[in-house]
C-alpha cells in the first residue's frame, strides 16, 4: 500500500540555487537547480530510514543548508490488518515502504554582504563565471540523466540570455 521512492520538491529562497543532495552516508545522491523535483529513496536498508542533508549555493549569498528524515509511513501500521507478521517484519522493512519522506525541502540563503562590495569591472566577469559554473553543472545534470534533454534546453537558453 506503500512505496519506497518519494518525489520531493526542492525550492530555495532566493530560487536558483544550486543543491546538492547527500544522503546519510555523506554520498552525493543528486545535483540540481532550484526549484527541482526528485525522486529520494525513503528507507536506507532493513528498518533503517533515511536522512538527507541539502547543501544550497548561489553567488552572493551565504550557504544554507537543510535535513530531511524518513518518518514511519502510518500504512505500515496497516500491516497489522492487511498485510499480517509478513508484511511488518520482513516485507515493507525489505522494501523500505514502511518509511515515508516530506514532499517539500525549502532552503534558505542570507545575502552576503561582502560580496556586494565588488568592483564594477568586476561584477560582469564574476557574472558570466557565474553562468559557466550553472552551464556546466546543467550539462552534468543531463549526462547523468537527472534531467531530461528538453528541461536541459529550456534551462541553458535562459541561462545564455542572462549573459
Amino acid at each position: 500500500m506503500s512505496k519506497s521512492q518519494y518525489p520531493v520538491t526542492i525550492q530555495s529562497n532566493p530560487p536558483g540555487a544550486t543543491v546538492c543532495v547527500k544522503n546519510k552516508k555523506g554520498v552525493t545522491v543528486h545535483k540540481a537547480i532550484t526549484p527541482a523535483t526528485l525522486s529520494l529513496e525513503a528507507s536506507s536498508g532493513f528498518f533503517s530510514p533515511e536522512r538527507y542533508t541539502f547543501q544550497f549555493d548561489k553567488n552572493g549569498y551565504h550557504q544554507g543548508s537543510c535535513s530531511l528524515s524518513a518518518g514511519m509511513d502510518p500504512w505500515y501500521i496497516g500491516n497489522v490488518i492487511f498485510g499480517g507478521l509478513i508484511g511488518i517484519v520482513i516485507v515493507d522493512p525489505l522494501t523500505g515502504a514502511m518509511w515515508k519522506l516530506d514532499d517539500t525541502v525549502y532552503g534558505n540563503l542570507s545575502q552576503n554582504h561582502n560580496a556586494q562590495n565588488i568592483s564594477e569591472k568586476e561584477a560582469p566577469l564574476l557574472a558570466s563565471m557565474e553562468t559557466s559554473k550553472k552551464l556546466k553543472d546543467l550539462k552534468d545534470l543531463k549526462d547523468n540523466g537527472l534531467i531530461t534533454p528538453q528541461e536541459y534546453e529550456t534551462k541553458r537558453k535562459a541561462l545564455v540570455e542572462t549573459l
